[in-house]
């Protein structure tokens, strides 16, 4: 059929159901809207009416101006009748007259007729409840479609008959001409190379049997892979009729079965994320709420081992951890992990990675107190600090607060009132004191400390010695005797011969060698002493004069009344080059 036919089928079924009702509710009409949707629906229809069987074919031009001619003349205002009968006798006058005129002469042609007859009212229905009319105008409107749905309804009936009829013609037809279902015929045509008339050939039988489909014309017949499958032919089809499968059978977790008679495993796959297994002894599949007439997809999984992984939870979303206004971890990706039996949420960053670990349990029934955690994998001695500083501040404000970066607003707010934060020093602050010397040690030597298990009195001692003199510049002490060796050379023996018996404040370079927490490093200091008096002076001096140039000498000092030494990192470079 050509084009040109279908498009004035489509204009005359637009106007049947403009006509039909102006006397009533011409004025509520959107005339172009209806007639669009009509028109469309007639068009969605090409593809059938160009290969229909012969007892399908009908004479749409001779339907055309019977209803252009005829109908209201024979229709009127009877099918408004509040009558049943009359509109009965309505009906099968409109049914009979087209019928007629479309010359449909066989059951396959009339129930084209009626179903096309149908449908087209039916969407005139649909249009007059979108467009709210009155009571009135939706009840005179809908006789005449359930009236003509009646007659569809008979012509359904036949419509299996029909189909195995027509389907009975199709197999006769091919088999006389030697088409594709003699199958001697098909492998010549496949031998010929004729592979797209096997196709075509598919297709028109597949197209023709989707008639017989129940949710026509929603669903039809396909075939996908050795099997006959239905295919939604509109976009209403899956909201109408929604496809699902439903098993039946033994439900594992890992090595277990699941066996509470009260409960959901999917539910519960979903709340832990873990994988549901399943032993599949029935397996059906649904349209809507009914069996579809194709079972070949599911038929695969009965007897077989299902396994599913639940959906899965939102997505992580970047957070910030403050305690009142002070942020201290900038960056958190969060997310859903676990959804408890009690209906806790265990919200974390596992997938985050990094050395910290969060997690937050809170229920919604209780939202404002959540159950506030950190545990940390290797972390260095700054993320210890920091941790401890959060710990410190935490436990003095209580107010914790999870930002959500996006969002720009708290996520979780409230108050921690119990800070289980367990540290081997006497106070935190004497840990946090400790750790930030730690670190700027490590950052001045670019060395890694381990400091680990019991801290002996001596590693304590030089972590705060070695820190002060980076911090401070300059650490301050006490002496009261001191040896030195030094080297003899000339003009080291000059310098003692001229010196007297006199206090005299004098400083020293020398390079400490250090082991601490795992790692080995050395720097160089100056000590000054601010008073000191050489023992035995002339005896010192007379062993500068006869001791050779390379000799080693050894030289006691004392302490006079100022018994203060000052280190410092920092050493003049006149000394330094000296």
């Amino acid at each position: 059929m050509t084009s040109e036919v279908i498009t004035t089928v489509a204009e005359y079924v637009a106007g049947l159901g403009l006509d039909a009702m102006k006397e009533r509710v011409h004025d509520k009409l959107d005339e172009q809207k209806l007639r669009a949707e009509l028109v469309n629906y007639i068009e969605r229809q090409r593809e059938y009416n160009e290969m229909c069987t012969i007892a399908e074919e009908i004479d749409f031009q001779g339907l055309v101006e019977y209803i252009q001619n005829n109908l209201l003349e024979q229709a009127g205002v009877r099918i408004f009748d509040s009558n049943s009968k009359k509109r009965g006798q309505a009906r099968k006058e409109i049914v009979d007259a087209a019928v007629e005129c479309s010359n449909a002469d066989t059951k396959e042609a009339k129930c084209r007729v009626a179903t096309y007859i149908s449908i087209c009212l039916d969407i005139i229905r649909g249009f007059y409840k979108e467009h709210h009319f009155s009571m009135k105008d939706y009840l005179l409107s809908d006789m005449i479609v359930d009236a003509v749905a009646e007659e569809v309804h008979e012509a359904q009936t036949a419509t299996v008959a029909a189909v195995d009829n027509a389907k009975e013609q199709i197999l006769s037809k091919l088999d006389n001409t030697g088409s594709l279902f003699s199958i001697d015929k098909a492998v010549d045509l496949a031998d010929a190379g004729e592979v797209d008339t096997i196709g075509s050939s598919i297709k028109k039988l597949l197209d023709h049997i989707t008639l017989e489909h129940p949710y026509y014309p929603y669903y039809g017949y396909d075939y996908q892979n050795g099997m006959i499958l239905s295919k939604p032919l509109t976009s209403e089809a899956k909201k109408l009729y929604p496809p699902k499968i439903v098993l039946t059978g033994s439900v594992k977790f890992g090595d277990q079965y699941y066996s509470d008679p009260n409960g959901n495993p999917l539910n519960y796959a979903y709340r832990h994320q873990i994988p549901i297994t399943m032993e599949v002894s029935k397996a059906i599949k649904l349209l809507g709420e009914e069996p579809d007439p194709s079972q070949d997809e599911v038929a695969v999984l009965k007897g077989n081992t299902v396994i599913a992984m639940p959906p899965k939870f939102p997505p992580a979303f970047p957070c910030a951890i403050k305690v009142g206004n002070k942020t201290f971890f900038e960056y958190v990706l969060l997310r859903t992990q676990e959804i408890l039996d009690d209906g806790t949420y265990v919200i974390g960053n596992k997938e985050q990675g990094g050395r910290f670990h969060f997690e937050i349990r809170i229920n919604p029934q209780n939202p404002n107190k959540p159950d506030f955690k950190i545990n940390m994998r290797n972390a260095t001695n700054k993320e210890l600090l920091k941790y401890a500083q959060f710990m410190s501040t935490l436990s003095r404000e209580k107010n914790l607060h999870i930002y959500g970066l996006e969002l720009r607003e708290d996520i979780i707010a409230g108050n921690i009132n119990d800070i289980n934060y367990k540290t081997e020093f006497a106070s935190l602050d004497e840990e946090i004191d400790f750790l930030e010397r730690v670190c700027a040690i490590e950052d001045y030597f670019g060395v890694v400390l381990s400091p680990c298990g019991e801290i002996s009195n001596r590693e304590y001692e030089a972590v705060l010695y070695i820190s002060d003199l980076i911090r401070n510049n300059e650490v301050r002490g006490t002496w009261s005797k001191a040896t030195f060796t030094g080297v003899m050379s000339q003009h080291f023996r000059n310098e003692l011969l001229r010196m007297d018996n006199k206090l005299y404040m004098f400083s020293y370079v020398g390079t400490s060698h250090v082991e601490l927490f795992g790692a080995e490093f050395e720097f160089r200091f100056m000590r000054t002493f601010k008073c000191a008096r050489m023992v035995d002076f002339e005896k010192v001096k007379r062993k500068a004069e006869v001791l050779d140039d390379g000799d080693e000498i050894k030289i006691t000092f004392m302490a006079g009344d100022d018994k203060e030494t000052i280190d410092t990192l920092k050493i003049p470079e006149k000394i330094e080059s000296a």
